[in-house]
């Protein structure tokens, strides 16, 4: 698979957000800032640059991290690091981190917005030496929030292009969904609503006895009054497949061993049968078929739209 280039992932300037000094490369799917309030009280100020971020989220969700700061690692200072995709979610900074350490670590820290997409940027490139940048003055102010000279921002967007992406073994938010609007979490992230499915079980049940050859001869009766289609016998929806059509006992078979005859039998659309069973008094007690088509069938006698 190709790598991505630069521009592939931030179409252009005005996707960008700005940049953001860190002390080395993203190890997680958050960006975090410093408490601008009471920490203590979680007041409105505390998350206020995270807030920031993810409100500029909505228009520019694009960031670029640089190492800068007096602890930045491994001599990385004024190389780019990263692009990430930011989030519209932000809270308190353990929040989106697991590993006890990492959130030690973070501390002085303490609310983050979330990040969506993480990407390296291949050979780390220097701000001057590399890109050609003529200083590294963008950085200024950028430990705190994110910062967005407009015309060193554009600068910097134009010196990347060109240069390719990859992904760090960065992991996911577990389950993560991205709300629709700007949104402030507590200790739960907005999950999606998955879960496995698809798996073989083994299941021991009890079914009632049909008699196929009863159902195929209702069916074949039905058609035959119908000049060769099936019609459903309440709404009068029409087809040519079987499969479309539910026989139905007019006379629950949970209520005991029976004798069928034709005459308890009914052709009827599946809609319909679940509306004699779900309508009706329980499952010993289905609508009658005349209550089902008062219900189902629409001005005029033409059927619904199923």
């Amino acid at each position: 698979m190709t790598a991505p280039r630069f521009e592939d992932v931030v179409p252009s300037p005005d996707a960008l957000m700005g940049v953001k000094a860190v002390f080395g490369p993203l190890r997680g799917r958050a960006v975090c800032f410093s408490s601008r309030g009471n920490a203590a009280a979680k007041d409105r100020s505390h998350f206020r640059s995270a807030r920031i971020a993810a409100e500029y989220a909505v228009e520019q969700p694009f960031l670029i991290a640089i190492g800068g700061g007096a602890h930045v690692r491994d001599d990385l200072g004024g190389h780019v690091l990263n692009v990430a995709r930011v989030s519209k979610v932000y809270g308190e900074t353990p929040v989106f981190y697991t590993d006890p350490d990492e959130v030690r670590r973070l501390a002085q820290w303490p609310v983050a917005t979330a990040l969506l997409d993480v990407y390296q940027v291949d050979g780390l490139p220097h701000l001057v030496d590399d890109l050609g940048l003529p200083d590294r003055t963008i950085l200024a102010n950028a430990f705190d929030i994110v910062v967005r000279p407009p015309d060193k921002v554009a600068a910097l967007w134009e010196a990347l292009r060109g240069r390719t992406l990859s992904l760090p073994d960065v992991p996911p938010l577990p389950n993560f969904r991205e709300p629709e609007g700007v949104t402030l979490v507590g200790s739960l992230l907005p999950k999606k609503h998955t879960g496995e499915e698809g798996r073989r079980i083994a299941r021991e049940v009890q079914l009632f006895e049909r008699r196929s050859d009863l159902a195929r001869e209702a069916r074949r009766l039905n058609r035959e009054a119908n000049g060769g289609s099936l019609v459903c016998e309440c709404c009068t929806y029409s087809d040519n497949v079987d499969g479309m059509f539910d026989v139905h006992h007019l006379v629950p078979l949970m209520l005991g061993v029976r004798e069928t005859t034709l005459s308890d039998l009914a052709v009827l659309c599946p809609l319909c049968h679940r509306w004699a069973h779900k309508k009706g008094g329980g499952q010993t007690d289905p609508l009658p078929l005349a209550a089902v088509r008062a219900a189902r069938r629409v001005a005029g006698g033409s059927p619904p739209t199923h």
